[in-house]
């Protein structure tokens, strides 16, 4: 069995010798790293205590600019804390529209209503948080989707493509299929 300093295998220059070979004293070096992370909670624990305030008022100017609206034709959501930006989904480019639940929502008993659209990116669509029924306001947006759809001719239950959607995307599939002309 091979110790570290085996693995080591120190090897000296012509001429060279070694004068003093010492190990440094572990207990003082694990006592010296302990002091110093104990000073660094301390000092992240005042920090801590400094910033709590200020990321309480920071979470209630954020929340206090949160809105979002249900219209007949669209789902607006507008948030932020220094600036903002406002998400509009049109209610006929609704493909899901979800009920989530982070732990800190959980014990505060709201949910988050994530209303996705058709273009399948992570960020397409709208989220609107702390909402306290949010079965009921899913069951008005996905009544209201069903709505639209029904007045635009399409019989689905969940939106689909617009007609002029659909007849865009064969032309571009027709042209990618037709051969090019040199």
């Amino acid at each position: 069995m091979s110790t570290f300093w085996d693995e080591i295998d120190l090897q000296l220059l012509p001429g060279e010798e070694v004068l003093f070979t010492g190990e440094p004293d572990r207990k003082a070096i694990v006592n010296a790293a302990m002091a110093g992370l104990a000073l660094v909670n301390v000092f992240m624990f005042f920090m801590f205590i400094w910033f709590l305030p200020v990321q309480w008022l920071m979470a209630r100017e954020s929340a206090r600019r949160h809105r979002y609206f249900v219209t007949n034709q669209r789902v607006i959501v507008t948030d932020g804390l220094v600036g903002y930006k406002t998400r509009s989904v049109p209610l006929e480019r609704i493909s899901d529209v979800q009920i989530g639940c982070t732990w800190a929502e959980r014990m505060f008993e709201i949910r988050s209503v994530i209303v996705r659209d058709m273009t399948g990116e992570a960020q397409g669509g709208a989220k609107m948080q702390g909402v306290a029924n949010a079965n009921v306001i899913q069951e008005l947006i996905l009544h209201e989707v069903r709505r639209v759809n029904a007045t635009n001719g399409e019989v689905s239950d969940v939106a689909s493509p617009s007609t002029e959607t659909v007849r865009l995307l064969r032309e571009i599939r027709d042209a990618l299929v037709e051969p090019r002309t040199a």
